[in-house]
């Protein structure tokens, strides 16, 4: 049977915090102790907060904490000792974890208990030899429910480490760790964020996944403006309704934004927390590379990630292609049309900057299905004079215009216009696309590729293959783990680049 954590349970003075630590050590997991992550949550000690709450309060804030951790994932969670057991609680707790009860003799527990007098709640000091039998007489219908028990009594931590790994062995549990990506988890609701440059099918992407979830039972809430929305906890449940008649708009339903602050580990902690604390069992980014770093550092954290691609520029790892793409090249080559007939019609180069500032694809196919005679692209060095020269002989050819496209990352389009007007005798005009090419309707292509990947990151959540970026590999879907994603990529076309330059004479 898979189980994803070891919660430790038992009365106060077993050592659950201790031997915790040095057993989430041995197996390089996280360590969390409710009772510590309760004194962070409230901003005080635990017995201060009984005192100043009252017993009600403070067991709802156990049991909120209690939901919490219980979605971790590869953690020793140690539960405070008089935190309130009972059949609902243990049924939570056995969902995703082994949980492992320590006693210890009475005389053991009285040494540990008084070495922190007045840091405990509900216990009563001046009476702790009685206090601790009552306890433990408590706890004695507590550890049935447990898969097992075990005394701390005599042993160092070490010896205790070992009989709780070598006791989880014996009743043949499977911890993450021993079995590499096999893993397991229910999930129930996810999240979905946009994240980045916005992209021509995003919003179709938010439509699928928030579907295709739905009907496979899960419920789906999304994050407003990306990364910046979880730190900001700006959430909002959605249904079927709530993303009707988006399929269609550009841009993204969600919003987006640019999070630099997320690189920081204790911005990137606070996020996972939030996630947890809105009991969302994993996370949909749909973004670029830097969207998928995010992914990535929350899937560190124990949250499941799975990511999308989206960005118009195609320069993504994990996939041979990304959404928004197809739609960007369509709008780059109407563009490209209409400036030809002005070209045309005054014997002028127009020269057409384009975004892709790290890679060349939106240039080279909107030039190649444009009828460029020039594509700038920063997969090859530019050569100004070169350009002027294939200019010059091309209009000595009786050639009465003519289309550069450029790719921001190669060259800047004010560069190549002032070059030709100094070195020819050619009338050159600038058009900068800018943000056009990420807005407007997705392309039919792009709205059914951000449906299929919806669907696949859906399925490899349910399936337990989480913390993977989905893409189109060989015009399959499939899902690749991030570890070896950079094997991936779109690559640039050679032979297409070649061809424009031998057709656009």
């Amino acid at each position: 049977m898979m189980k994803r954590n070891i919660v430790l349970v038992g009365m106060m003075g077993s050592g659950k915090s201790h031997i915790g630590r040095k057993l989430a050590q041995r197996l390089k997991w996280q360590f969390v102790d409710t009772d510590r992550r309760l004194e962070r949550a409230v901003g005080m000690t635990i017995a201060e907060f009984y005192n100043e709450a009252g017993e009600t309060i403070f067991r709802e804030r156990e049991i909120n904490i209690l939901h919490q951790v219980s979605r971790y994932h590869e953690a020793v969670i140690s539960f405070g000792g008089n935190f309130p057991m009972n059949v609902d609680t243990y049924r939570i707790l056995h969902r995703n974890g082994v949980i492992v009860a320590l006693s210890s003799e009475p005389y053991r527990v009285e040494e540990r208990v008084g070495r922190h007098i007045g840091k405990r709640p509900t216990v009563d000091y001046d009476d702790l030899h009685n206090f601790v039998r009552t306890m433990m007489k408590q706890w004695e219908d507590v550890y049935p429910y447990c898969d097992f028990t075990i005394d701390t009594t005599r042993g160092g931590a070490s010896y205790i480490v070992d009989t709780i790994v070598e006791a989880i062995h014996k009743e043949k549990y499977s911890l993450p760790s021993e079995i590499g990506e096999e893993r397991c988890m229910n999930i129930n609701k996810i999240a979905v964020l946009t994240s980045g440059g916005d992209a021509p099918g995003m919003n179709a992407a938010i439509r699928g996944v928030t579907r295709y979830a739905i009907y496979k039972g899960l419920s789906v809430e999304g994050i407003v403006r990306g990364y910046g929305g979880l730190l900001d906890e700006d959430i909002k449940p959605l249904d079927r309704r709530s993303v009707g008649e988006i399929i269609q708009r550009g841009g993204t339903f969600l919003r987006t934004a640019r999070c630099l602050e997320f690189i920081e580990p204790e911005v990137q902690k606070k996020a996972a927390e939030f996630l947890r604390s809105r009991q969302i069992d994993a996370l949909v980014v749909i973004g670029g590379d830097g969207s998928m770093k995010g992914a990535e550092a929350l899937s560190r954290l124990g949250i499941p990630t799975v990511v999308i691609p989206g960005t118009i520029d195609g320069d993504m790892v994990g996939t041979e292609y990304t959404v928004g793409f197809d739609t960007a090249v369509n709008t780059v080559l109407d563009s490209v049309n209409k400036i030809r007939d002005t070209a045309y019609s005054h014997d002028r180069v127009a020269v057409i900057e384009v975004m892709g500032r790290h890679a060349g694809f939106i240039a080279l196919y909107s030039g190649m299905a444009s009828g460029a005679e020039i594509v700038l692209t920063p997969e090859h060095p530019v050569d100004l004079q070169a350009v002027c020269s294939h200019l010059l002989e091309s209009h000595g050819m009786n050639k009465m215009s003519s289309i550069i496209v450029v790719a921001e990352g190669a060259a800047t389009g004010t560069e190549v216009v002032d070059y030709i007007k100094e070195h020819t005798y050619l009338q050159a005009n600038l058009t900068v696309l800018g943000y056009v090419q990420r807005g407007g309707s997705p392309s039919a292509y792009d709205s059914i590729m951000a449906g299929r990947f919806a669907q696949k990151a859906v399925d490899v959540l349910l399936e337990g293959k989480y913390n993977c970026v989905v893409g189109s590999v060989g015009r399959q879907v499939v899902a690749t783990p991030y570890e070896e994603a950079d094997k991936i990529r779109f690559v640039f076309d050679e032979g297409l680049y070649n061809l424009v330059h031998q057709l656009g004479r």
